[in-house]
């Protein structure tokens, strides 16, 4: 990360997309931990969920559903 935490993730592959399940550290030395799944929705867009979720072993509740579309403008 640009303040000088960093992580590392296994990606697992599902019929449906990918599982990546995520331990990190921030700058300051606080462990993380997070567990998050990219879903394909459609040919240009993708669904994301961070799970599981915590820092320093205490829970933060998981991320709201995400959609990622595609920028299609042309220049």
């Amino acid at each position: 990360a640009a303040d000088g935490g960093h992580a590392k993730s296994v990606w697992t592959p599902l019929d449906d997309g990918w599982i990546v399940a995520s331990d990190g550290i921030t700058a300051d030395g606080t462990p993380t931990t997070a567990v998050d799944m990219w879903v394909p929705l459609l040919d240009d867009a993708l669904g994301w969920r961070s799970t599981r979720r915590a820092v320093a072993g205490v829970p933060l509740g998981d991320s709201p559903h995400v959609v990622l579309k595609k920028n299609s403008t042309k220049e």
